[in-house]
Protein backbone atom coordinates (compact mmCIF):
# COMPACT_ATOMS: atom_id res chain seq x y z
CA UNK A 1 0.00 0.00 0.00
CA UNK A 2 2.96 2.60 0.60
CA UNK A 3 3.40 1.87 -2.69
CA UNK A 4 0.43 3.44 -3.91
CA UNK A 5 -0.74 1.54 -6.63
CA UNK A 6 -3.68 0.88 -8.02
CA UNK A 7 -6.78 3.57 -8.05
CA UNK A 8 -7.79 2.66 -4.08
CA UNK A 9 -4.66 4.11 -2.91
CA UNK A 10 -3.26 6.25 -5.99
CA UNK A 11 -3.95 9.90 -4.53
CA UNK A 12 -2.12 11.84 -7.54
CA UNK A 13 -3.92 12.72 -11.33
CA UNK A 14 -4.01 10.23 -13.37
CA UNK A 15 -3.96 10.22 -16.88
CA UNK A 16 -7.27 8.08 -17.27
CA UNK A 17 -8.87 7.18 -13.89
CA UNK A 18 -10.18 3.95 -13.26
CA UNK A 19 -13.64 3.56 -14.37
CA UNK A 20 -12.76 6.51 -17.00
CA UNK A 21 -14.90 6.72 -20.33
CA UNK A 22 -16.23 9.17 -23.30
CA UNK A 23 -19.20 9.73 -24.32
CA UNK A 24 -21.35 12.38 -26.97
CA UNK A 25 -24.16 12.67 -23.86
CA UNK A 26 -23.80 14.76 -20.68
CA UNK A 27 -24.91 13.18 -17.65
CA UNK A 28 -26.14 15.21 -13.91
CA UNK A 29 -26.77 13.02 -11.08
CA UNK A 30 -28.92 14.45 -8.26
CA UNK A 31 -30.48 13.09 -5.41
CA UNK A 32 -28.34 10.84 -3.73
CA UNK A 33 -29.74 8.97 -0.56
CA UNK A 34 -27.85 6.22 1.97
CA UNK A 35 -30.08 3.75 3.89
CA UNK A 36 -28.96 0.73 5.56
CA UNK A 37 -30.99 -2.45 5.35
CA UNK A 38 -30.53 -5.90 6.16
CA UNK A 39 -28.63 -7.17 3.12
CA UNK A 40 -26.28 -3.70 3.06
CA UNK A 41 -26.18 -0.33 2.45
CA UNK A 42 -29.42 0.80 -0.16
CA UNK A 43 -27.87 3.52 -2.63
CA UNK A 44 -30.06 5.55 -4.72
CA UNK A 45 -30.12 8.66 -7.14
CA UNK A 46 -31.76 9.72 -10.29
CA UNK A 47 -29.53 10.34 -13.13
CA UNK A 48 -30.35 12.61 -16.27
CA UNK A 49 -29.25 12.70 -19.98
CA UNK A 50 -28.75 16.80 -20.32
CA UNK A 51 -27.81 16.42 -24.00
CA UNK A 52 -29.57 16.20 -27.07
CA UNK A 53 -28.07 12.75 -27.74
CA UNK A 54 -29.56 9.72 -26.31
CA UNK A 55 -26.52 7.88 -24.43
CA UNK A 56 -25.10 4.99 -21.81
CA UNK A 57 -23.86 6.06 -19.06
CA UNK A 58 -21.84 3.75 -16.46
CA UNK A 59 -23.01 4.93 -12.85
CA UNK A 60 -19.95 3.94 -9.85
CA UNK A 61 -20.22 3.36 -6.29
CA UNK A 62 -17.40 3.64 -4.35
CA UNK A 63 -16.48 3.76 -0.60
CA UNK A 64 -14.38 5.02 1.90
CA UNK A 65 -14.07 3.77 5.01
CA UNK A 66 -13.08 6.66 7.49
CA UNK A 67 -10.44 4.48 9.61
CA UNK A 68 -7.97 5.87 12.22
CA UNK A 69 -6.89 2.21 12.99
CA UNK A 70 -5.27 1.46 9.67
CA UNK A 71 -5.11 2.47 6.39
CA UNK A 72 -7.83 1.89 4.47
CA UNK A 73 -8.35 2.36 0.44
CA UNK A 74 -8.98 6.10 -1.00
CA UNK A 75 -11.84 4.70 -2.66
CA UNK A 76 -13.60 1.16 -3.00
CA UNK A 77 -15.40 0.32 -6.51
CA UNK A 78 -18.79 -1.67 -4.40
CA UNK A 79 -21.45 -1.25 -7.76
CA UNK A 80 -21.94 -0.08 -10.85
CA UNK A 81 -24.40 0.14 -13.49
CA UNK A 82 -25.10 0.71 -17.30
CA UNK A 83 -27.93 2.71 -17.86
CA UNK A 84 -29.49 3.70 -20.96
CA UNK A 85 -31.15 6.94 -21.14
CA UNK A 86 -32.49 8.99 -24.04
CA UNK A 87 -31.64 12.90 -24.42
CA UNK A 88 -33.58 14.97 -21.56
CA UNK A 89 -35.02 12.13 -19.68
CA UNK A 90 -33.85 11.11 -16.45
CA UNK A 91 -33.31 7.47 -14.72
CA UNK A 92 -32.99 6.08 -11.49
CA UNK A 93 -30.16 4.47 -10.18
CA UNK A 94 -30.13 2.07 -7.52
CA UNK A 95 -27.46 -0.92 -6.07
CA UNK A 96 -27.13 -2.48 -2.86
CA UNK A 97 -23.90 -2.77 -1.25
CA UNK A 98 -23.50 -5.75 1.15
CA UNK A 99 -21.76 -5.51 4.27
CA UNK A 100 -19.11 -8.30 3.07
CA UNK A 101 -17.87 -5.67 0.69
CA UNK A 102 -17.22 -3.25 3.49
CA UNK A 103 -14.84 -5.95 5.90
CA UNK A 104 -11.65 -5.77 6.11
CA UNK A 105 -9.23 -8.71 6.62
CA UNK A 106 -7.85 -8.43 10.74
CA UNK A 107 -4.65 -10.16 11.11
CA UNK A 108 -4.47 -9.71 14.65
CA UNK A 109 -7.25 -12.93 14.72
CA UNK A 110 -7.03 -13.77 11.25
CA UNK A 111 -10.31 -13.30 10.04
CA UNK A 112 -12.64 -10.56 8.38
CA UNK A 113 -14.60 -8.57 10.43
CA UNK A 114 -16.19 -5.29 9.88
CA UNK A 115 -15.44 -2.21 11.77
CA UNK A 116 -17.87 0.19 13.35
CA UNK A 117 -17.55 3.56 12.11
CA UNK A 118 -18.13 6.41 9.43
CA UNK A 119 -18.37 5.40 5.66
CA UNK A 120 -18.20 8.31 3.14
CA UNK A 121 -20.48 6.78 -0.33
CA UNK A 122 -19.46 8.16 -3.64
CA UNK A 123 -21.11 7.80 -6.83
CA UNK A 124 -20.01 9.05 -10.28
CA UNK A 125 -18.29 8.04 -13.59
CA UNK A 126 -15.18 7.02 -12.74
CA UNK A 127 -13.08 7.05 -9.49
CA UNK A 128 -11.82 10.77 -10.27
CA UNK A 129 -15.00 12.10 -11.80
CA UNK A 130 -17.15 11.86 -7.86
CA UNK A 131 -20.77 13.37 -8.46
CA UNK A 132 -22.28 13.09 -5.37
CA UNK A 133 -21.28 11.59 -1.93
CA UNK A 134 -22.79 11.17 1.71
CA UNK A 135 -21.75 9.37 5.26
CA UNK A 136 -23.07 6.40 6.11
CA UNK A 137 -22.56 5.42 9.90
CA UNK A 138 -21.99 1.64 10.50
CA UNK A 139 -22.42 -0.70 13.56
CA UNK A 140 -20.04 -3.32 13.37
CA UNK A 141 -17.27 -4.34 15.44
CA UNK A 142 -14.09 -2.41 17.48
CA UNK A 143 -10.79 -4.68 17.02
CA UNK A 144 -9.57 -5.85 20.31
CA UNK A 145 -6.43 -5.08 21.32
CA UNK A 146 -3.75 -8.05 19.61
CA UNK A 147 -2.54 -10.51 22.16
CA UNK A 148 0.85 -11.49 22.29
CA UNK A 149 1.00 -14.37 25.18
CA UNK A 150 1.03 -16.92 22.37
CA UNK A 151 3.31 -17.40 19.68
CA UNK A 152 2.65 -15.39 17.33
CA UNK A 153 3.71 -15.72 13.60
CA UNK A 154 5.88 -13.00 12.53
CA UNK A 155 4.07 -12.80 8.92
CA UNK A 156 1.22 -11.53 10.64
CA UNK A 157 2.57 -7.73 11.00
CA UNK A 158 0.28 -4.94 10.40
CA UNK A 159 2.84 -2.81 8.20
CA UNK A 160 6.57 -3.36 6.91
CA UNK A 161 9.02 -1.81 5.43
CA UNK A 162 11.69 -3.95 3.11
CA UNK A 163 10.68 -7.40 4.25
CA UNK A 164 9.49 -10.32 2.60
CA UNK A 165 7.46 -13.54 3.52
CA UNK A 166 9.32 -16.68 2.98
CA UNK A 167 7.45 -20.27 2.63
CA UNK A 168 9.38 -23.66 2.96
CA UNK A 169 7.26 -25.71 -0.03
CA UNK A 170 8.51 -28.94 2.23
CA UNK A 171 7.17 -27.96 6.07
CA UNK A 172 5.10 -25.02 5.29
CA UNK A 173 6.85 -22.94 7.97
CA UNK A 174 6.99 -19.09 7.15
CA UNK A 175 9.39 -15.97 7.95
CA UNK A 176 9.81 -12.60 7.46
CA UNK A 177 12.85 -11.77 5.87
CA UNK A 178 14.95 -8.31 6.02
CA UNK A 179 16.00 -7.90 2.35
CA UNK A 180 17.02 -4.17 2.89
CA UNK A 181 19.87 -2.31 5.16
CA UNK A 182 17.22 -1.30 7.42
CA UNK A 183 14.18 -2.92 7.62
CA UNK A 184 10.72 -3.03 9.76
CA UNK A 185 7.60 -4.95 11.13
CA UNK A 186 4.93 -3.39 13.08
CA UNK A 187 2.50 -4.84 15.31
CA UNK A 188 -0.12 -2.16 16.48
CA UNK A 189 -2.35 -1.87 19.13
CA UNK A 190 -0.45 -4.66 21.49
CA UNK A 191 -1.81 -5.10 25.35
CA UNK A 192 1.81 -5.12 26.71
CA UNK A 193 0.07 -4.52 30.69
CA UNK A 194 2.84 -6.22 32.83
CA UNK A 195 5.50 -7.16 30.27
CA UNK A 196 8.44 -8.30 31.39
CA UNK A 197 10.21 -9.72 28.16
CA UNK A 198 10.10 -10.14 24.62
CA UNK A 199 11.08 -13.67 23.14
CA UNK A 200 11.76 -13.67 19.05
CA UNK A 201 12.54 -17.11 17.21
CA UNK A 202 15.17 -15.49 14.52
CA UNK A 203 17.99 -16.31 12.39
CA UNK A 204 20.98 -14.72 10.75
CA UNK A 205 22.88 -17.17 8.64
CA UNK A 206 25.46 -15.12 7.48
CA UNK A 207 26.61 -12.21 10.86
CA UNK A 208 25.23 -11.39 13.81
CA UNK A 209 22.48 -9.09 13.90
CA UNK A 210 20.45 -7.33 16.23
CA UNK A 211 16.73 -6.39 16.39
CA UNK A 212 15.99 -3.15 17.56
CA UNK A 213 12.58 -2.66 19.64
CA UNK A 214 10.84 0.68 19.75
CA UNK A 215 7.19 1.33 21.26
CA UNK A 216 4.76 3.23 19.07
CA UNK A 217 7.00 6.40 17.46
CA UNK A 218 9.31 6.46 20.04
CA UNK A 219 12.97 7.27 18.44
CA UNK A 220 14.96 5.24 21.10
CA UNK A 221 14.48 1.53 21.45
CA UNK A 222 12.95 0.04 24.65
CA UNK A 223 15.54 -3.12 23.91
CA UNK A 224 17.41 -4.74 21.28
CA UNK A 225 17.60 -7.98 21.09
CA UNK A 226 20.76 -10.03 19.86
CA UNK A 227 20.28 -12.72 16.93
CA UNK A 228 23.77 -14.97 17.01
CA UNK A 229 24.80 -16.43 13.69
CA UNK A 230 23.37 -19.47 12.56
CA UNK A 231 23.30 -22.62 10.28
CA UNK A 232 20.98 -21.26 7.26
CA UNK A 233 17.48 -18.55 6.98
CA UNK A 234 15.47 -21.56 8.97
CA UNK A 235 17.75 -22.32 11.87
CA UNK A 236 15.64 -20.58 14.15
CA UNK A 237 16.95 -19.83 17.76
CA UNK A 238 15.24 -18.37 21.01
CA UNK A 239 16.06 -15.35 21.49
CA UNK A 240 14.88 -13.04 24.50
CA UNK A 241 15.36 -9.77 26.21
CA UNK A 242 13.79 -7.85 29.21
CA UNK A 243 11.18 -5.31 27.87
CA UNK A 244 9.11 -3.23 30.55
CA UNK A 245 5.84 -2.22 29.65
CA UNK A 246 2.17 -1.34 30.67
CA UNK A 247 -0.89 -0.34 28.39
CA UNK A 248 -1.43 -0.62 24.44
CA UNK A 249 1.26 0.23 22.08
CA UNK A 250 2.49 -0.46 18.70
CA UNK A 251 5.44 -2.51 18.84
CA UNK A 252 8.41 -1.98 16.04
CA UNK A 253 10.80 -3.99 15.41
CA UNK A 254 13.66 -2.96 12.71
CA UNK A 255 16.62 -5.17 12.20
CA UNK A 256 19.35 -5.54 9.53
CA UNK A 257 19.81 -7.04 6.02
CA UNK A 258 19.90 -10.87 6.20
CA UNK A 259 17.80 -10.88 9.34
CA UNK A 260 14.89 -13.52 9.45
CA UNK A 261 12.01 -13.45 12.27
CA UNK A 262 9.63 -16.58 12.11
CA UNK A 263 7.62 -14.99 15.61
CA UNK A 264 7.47 -13.25 18.72
CA UNK A 265 5.67 -13.42 21.92
CA UNK A 266 5.86 -11.46 25.30
CA UNK A 267 6.36 -12.91 28.31
CA UNK A 268 4.39 -11.58 31.47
Amino acid sequence: MKTKMTYRYFDGRPLYPFGHGLSYSEFVYENLKTELTESGIYVTCSITNSSDTDGDEVAQVYVHAESERIQRPLKQLCAFDRIHIKAGETAAFDAVIPFAELEIYDVSREKFCLESGDFTVMIGASSADIRLSDKIYLSGEAVPPRNLTAEVRAELYDTQDGTEIFTNPLSGVTHVRGLQWHNEIVFQNCDLTNAKSLKVWASAPVDPLKISVYLDDEKTPVTEISIPVSDGFEDFQICKEKLTADGCHDLRLTFGQGACIRSIQIEK
